[in-house]
């Protein structure tokens, strides 16, 4: 897959405790082609425990974004993927 223009901001710590540890990501400019697996799969590395595409719920049509969680420090993975 082609993701130059992936972004990748954090968005919600799992808990204020492990906050630097895991969280969850906003990932946005997605294909509308892109699938849950698509997203589990780029992620894999930083530990993904769910990656949820977003869709409209009128039409079923994808918002090009997902909500991704991951267990490694998340300042890292935004580094890493941000503009990958």
């Amino acid at each position: 897959e082609d993701w130059h223009h992936l972004r990748a901001r954090y968005t919600l710590p799992i808990s204020t405790a492990n906050m630097a540890m895991a969280g969850t990501l906003f990932v946005g400019n997605l294909p509308f082609n892109t699938s849950d697996d698509d997203i589990a799969l780029a992620f894999a590395a930083y530990g993904c425990t769910s990656a949820k595409m977003q869709f409209h719920e009128d039409s079923g049509r994808s918002k090009g974004w997902a909500l991704v969680t991951v267990s490694t420090d998340v300042p890292t993975v935004v580094a890493a993927m941000h503009d990958a």
